[in-house]
């Protein structure tokens, strides 16, 4: 078990973002799961099966004390909320009992952020480039999202009372 640490999701099916944060701050090891390619449900249905494999992997290797995932919001479109959903469900499942749902208002606000901008700037200034020489600079923002959920979880974690908006899922 990697100790006080947390799993920060980013979860989408074509690019999911993960960062394994420890308690101190520190990021231990992040990348991004999932395919590029786009090919309909049943490519969709593959996908999550290949996340849910993945994110069981990482959460057996790692054995994190929290697994932190952003909250899901509504997007535009019925298949971006088809997708959403799917992927959603497929980090319950393999999530049942310690997972933190995390609305991206609550990250910016405990990061003292604008957005996801300012998240990338944050996770390369902790040292998470270096964690994802293997990741196309294309698909690092995914992985600087899932440090910014893990990062929010562990300041409210640490200082008691920090006054985040934390929502279950």
């Amino acid at each position: 078990m990697t100790p006080h640490a947390i799993l920060g999701l980013d979860p989408g099916l074509r690019n999911f973002g993960w960062c394994l944060l420890l308690a101190d701050g520190t990021p231990r090891a992040a990348g991004v799961l999932g395919r590029e390619r786009d090919g309909g449900l049943g490519d969709e249905l593959l996908r999550a099966e290949e996340i849910a494999r993945d994110l069981l992997g990482l959460r057996d290797t790692f054995q994190p004390s929290m697994l932190a995932m952003e909250a899901l919001t509504f997007p535009r479109g019925a298949r971006a909320a088809r997708m959403l959903s799917l992927v959603h469900g497929v980090v319950v499942g393999v999530a049942v009992g310690y997972l933190t749902a995390i609305h991206p208002k609550s990250m910016r606000m405990a990061l003292g952020s604008a957005g996801k901008e300012d998240f990338e700037r944050l996770a390369k200034a902790a040292g998470l480039d270096a964690l994802l020489d293997r990741v196309s600079r294309a698909r690092r923002q995914h992985a600087y999202d899932a440090w910014a959920v893990a990062e929010t979880a562990r300041r409210a974690l640490t200082p008691p009372g920090a006054g985040l908006r934390m929502e279950a899922a």
